[in-house]
């Protein structure tokens, strides 16, 4: 990906923006659907080696060979509490009963049982408009009041939600 920051910068493939008033070790990450779908994903856990018929699927498995998601994640989550608001839980089972093979289906179901679902706390400094969505507004508002860092591939949303003056606690990595 040879997309480049709003502020000129280059992309970074995992960015960190610390927490305010933790150390740079947080004990709590907030989890994304980008984040739990990327987790749970076949093509993340051992099938980026195939060959698709869809263009897109070929490139993120090329990225997933050079930058394989699963064992950051897996690093990341280590010793961690890991929460999620309802409405992301909820859409994020929805995707996987809907497109989910049976293993994907069994590695949602582990991660579910490791996530402290939460209520959904929206963050109300932001309306939504164009990259800025309700759902993300939920999803980064939870972890914005359980003081807790985001874990996102909706890098779009964080520059966006940049661009307007709020600025979340994240940790972005490849979709």
């Amino acid at each position: 990906d040879a997309s480049t920051d709003s502020d000129g910068s280059d992309d970074v493939n995992f960015t960190r923006v610390p927490v305010r008033d933790e150390q740079d070790n947080p004990s709590r990450y907030n989890l994304c659907v980008t984040t739990m779908i990327a987790y749970v994903s076949s093509l993340t856990n051992g099938g980026c080696n195939k060959e698709f018929n869809e263009p897109l699927l070929n490139q993120q498995a090329e990225w997933e060979r050079a930058r394989p998601v699963k064992p950051f994640l897996d690093n990341l989550f280590s010793g961690k509490d890991l929460l999620c608001c309802a409405t992301a839980v909820e859409d994020f089972k929805n995707i996987v009963d809907i497109v989910g093979g049976e293993e994907e289906k069994g590695r949602a179901a582990a991660l579910l049982a490791r996530i402290t679902v939460v209520p959904d706390l929206p963050f109300t400094g932001l309306r939504p408009s164009g990259k800025i969505k309700e759902r993300s507004l939920l999803i980064f508002g939870t972890g914005h009041a359980h003081k807790a860092v985001t874990v996102t591939a909706n890098k779009g949303f964080v520059q966006a939600a940049k661009q307007k003056g709020a600025r979340f606690a994240v940790v972005i990595h490849e979709s």
